[in-house]
C-alpha cells in the first residue's frame, strides 16, 4: 500500500490509491508483435540488425527488452496501461513529449487511436 506520511504523523492516501480505476484497461503487450502505439503502423517489427556482437532492435527499447508499463490518459477518466510493451520510437517519443508538457488532450486523442489499433487488430474486443 502507497501511502504519504505528512507533518502531524497521520497517513494519507497517495493519489494514485484515490484515482477511479473503473474505466481502466490494462493490456499486456508480451505477444504483440506491432507497434500498439498510435501511430498508422500495424506491421510486425522487424528483425534485429547485428552491428558486431550486439543487435539492434527496431522497436524499443532497442536493446529487445521490454517497458514494465506506459501508460495514457482516456477523456473517461481511465487510463490505457500498456504492460511488457515494445513500441515504435515515434510513438515513444512522442508520449514522453506530450507527458512532459502536459498535452493531456494530445494523450487523451492517442488513446483513442490506440484502442481503435487494437480493436482492429483483435486485441481488444
Amino acid at each position: 500500500m502507497s501511502t504519504t506520511a505528512i507533518a502531524d504523523n497521520s497517513v494519507i492516501a497517495s493519489k494514485e490509491e484515490t484515482r477511479d480505476t473503473s474505466n481502466d484497461i490494462i493490456i499486456n503487450a508480451e505477444n504483440i508483435k506491432f507497434c500498439p502505439g498510435p501511430c498508422n503502423d500495424y506491421s510486425e517489427e522487424c528483425p534485429p540488425e547485428t552491428r558486431g556482437n550486439e543487435k539492434r532492435y527496431f522497436f524499443k527499447p532497442y536493446s529487445g527488452g521490454r517497458y514494465n508499463q506506459l501508460s495514457y490518459p482516456m477523456q473517461n477518466g481511465g487510463e490505457i496501461f500498456l504492460k511488457n510493451v515494445r513500441m515504435c520510437s515515434y510513438c515513444c517519443k512522442r508520449l514522453i513529449e506530450f507527458d512532459e508538457e502536459g498535452c493531456i488532450e494530445y494523450l487523451q486523442n492517442d488513446s483513442k487511436n490506440i484502442i481503435k489499433k487494437l480493436q482492429k487488430m483483435k486485441v481488444l474486443a
